[in-house]
């Protein structure tokens, strides 16, 4: 009945033990995309009835919802009570909350990427493709193997749209993985945006976020030890929901 009527949240106590998890089941005889539930318990913030191995703790919860695009986002953040150092109670007044939990859940309306329903599929041939080959790897050499890729989700800043989660993955191969790391990466995606730079000993993903209303490039600017500088791509999209071209509207992907 909840999904029915477009509830996303539902928030309860008494378990004294912070559960959550996503309720995201429906049924062919619906025509249309109902809504999936996060279903969170509040666990406890100072009781002494606590479950065996439990602890302390409260949750801080953000939610972006979009009504016209159908999007949203819940993101929930458990903090623990920290109250004992190596087995050794703490006296209250160094008592201090950790954060021990951090589900971060984006929802759109539909499917969110499209069906590949017109693909032709042949063997690969040397004489037809080894020349697209040779630019594909020789991309890989250039960026040594360090691949720009991205997440989008409704951003919780007021104000803003979408936010863009941009980080580095590493393609294993037999190349040195320590000489080929990078020592930093500087996100960049024109005037409108600030340029973001990562120093690899402080985050080994090189991870960086920004927030927009609109579609854009974004630039990853590679810097090695040994002076050498290469360059990246990722296209930072509009999240929408995907209809295939040859179904209904009520089709869910």
């Amino acid at each position: 009945m909840l999904r029915n009527f477009g509830f996303h949240l539902v928030l309860h106590g008494h378990k004294h033990n912070p559960y959550h998890f996503s309720e995201n089941s429906y049924t062919a005889f619906h025509e249309m995309q109902r809504p999936p539930i996060l279903i969170v318990a509040g666990g406890s913030a100072s009781s002494t009835e606590l479950p065996e191995d439990g602890f302390n703790c409260y949750n801080s919860i953000r939610v972006k919802w979009n009504p016209e695009a159908k999007q949203g986002r819940i993101m929930l953040w458990t903090s623990r009570l920290i109250v004992s150092k190596k087995g050794e109670r703490l006296l209250s007044s160094d008592w201090r909350w950790m954060t021990r939990l951090i589900d971060d859940r984006p929802y759109l309306g539909g499917p969110s990427f499209p069906q590949s329903i017109a693909t032709e599929l042949r063997e690969f041939e040397t004489a037809t493709d080894k020349q697209d080959e040779h630019r594909r790897r020789k991309l890989y050499n250039q960026l040594r193997y360090n691949l720009p890729v991205c997440e989008v989700m409704p951003s919780l800043i007021s104000g803003q749209h979408n936010e863009a989660r941009v980080w580095i993955e590493f393609h294993e191969s037999t190349r040195d993985k320590k000489k080929d790391r990078p020592l930093a990466v500087t996100w960049s995606a024109g005037e409108s945006n600030a340029v973001i730079t990562v120093q690899g000993d402080k985050d080994h993903r090189f991870c960086a976020t920004f927030h927009y209303y609109g579609p854009m490039l974004v630039q990853a600017k590679l810097s090695f030890s040994d002076g050498d500088v290469a360059y990246g791509y990722v296209y930072v999209r509009m999240p929408t929901v995907y209809r295939r071209p040859d179904h209904p509207p009520i089709d869910l992907g």
